[in-house]
């Protein structure tokens, strides 16, 4: 008779499992059935640790977002970069993450980034508006890259034949520039150093961008005594 002990259940094991049949099969393929076979437990086993699914989801936005780095010491402009790249890196790794988290409150750990992301840009010397823009635009550029870098790996690998018919169809003296852009991620995908080019154009830019409110006469840096300056 095996005398060989089983693991306790925890929560953090739960929420592991679960990430790790998402990172494997995509989130859509994610049922608490799998989570229990995973874990060679019970369905009912698992309540004890989490309260229901979208319980679960909440924790698996958490586990991705306690892997990106808060801010550090250095210029503002730095240490934004550093985060972006690092929340990107993260996105990468769990590609079904960067969906699910529009549909979430921030937990946490996601909170804790949005305030440092946010405490940085206020203690750049930047306008207020310019502030809250360029937390946005940071956000719907790490988040939208890693949403369109997903699917175009989810249309590349189950429907190549597919997007290789749709790209050889567009009429180029119709639609020449889209379908030489569409050719170009045909041809090259969605790589890194094409996220950090932007993210570059969105940092630099946020320190020459006029006050939305000052009708486009330069901005008005204010002083702060923050360290990030």
């Amino acid at each position: 008779m095996s005398t060989t002990r089983r693991r306790p259940l925890s929560r953090e094991r739960v929420v592991q499992a679960a990430v790790t049949i998402a990172d494997r099969d995509g989130l859509e393929a994610l049922s608490m059935r799998k989570v229990a076979a995973s874990l060679r437990c019970e369905v009912m086993s698992l309540y004890n640790h989490v309260a229901n699914k979208d319980d679960l989801l909440d924790e698996m936005i958490d586990h991705v977002f306690r892997q990106m780095s808060l801010a550090d010491d250095g210029p503002w402009q730095r240490v934004l970069r550093t985060m972006a790249v690092d929340a990107r890196q993260a996105f990468a790794r769990h590609p079904w993450a960067a969906d699910l988290v529009t549909t979430r409150y921030p937990g946490p750990a996601r909170r804790r980034h949005m305030e440092d992301m946010l405490r940085i840009l206020a203690g750049a010397g930047l306008p207020e508006d310019v502030a809250d823009l360029g937390f946005h635009a940071l956000m719907v550029h790490i988040q939208g890259f890693s949403q369109q870098a997903a699917g175009f790996a989810i249309l590349s690998t189950l429907r190549a034949d597919e997007g290789a018919r749709y790209v050889a169809s567009l009429a180029a003296e119709e639609h020449p520039y889209l379908a030489a852009h569409i050719r170009y991620h045909h041809e090259r995908g969605h790589r890194h150093s094409d996220f950090e080019f932007v993210l570059d154009l969105i940092i630099d830019g946020l320190e020459r961008a006029p006050d939305p409110g000052s009708r486009g006469q330069p901005a008005r840096r204010r002083t702060s005594s923050a360290s990030h300056t």
